[in-house]
């Protein structure tokens, strides 16, 4: 699976609409929230603060973050 989204993610392969499905579930989001990119618009201040209150709001997502931040980066 980690080889799937790594290409999908370069180009490489595009994805299904049922792997685009499953991609929009394990994150527990919309299908119209996986296409908005008004992250490009704010400053990283702006970003930090924001995903601050929103592990405020959701600290169990925390060590998710975490795994996230510190993974390394092909």
């Amino acid at each position: 699976m980690q080889n799937t989204l790594s290409y999908i993610e370069t180009g490489v392969n595009f994805c299904t609409a049922e792997t685009l499905e499953n991609i929009i579930k394990a994150l527990e989001i919309t299908p119209e929230e996986l296409f908005i990119f008004a992250h490009f618009e704010k400053s990283n201040d702006e970003l930090v603060k924001e995903i601050g209150e929103i592990l405020l709001k959701n600290p169990d997502k925390i060590p998710e973050v975490y795994k996230i931040v510190r993974s390394p980066v092909n």
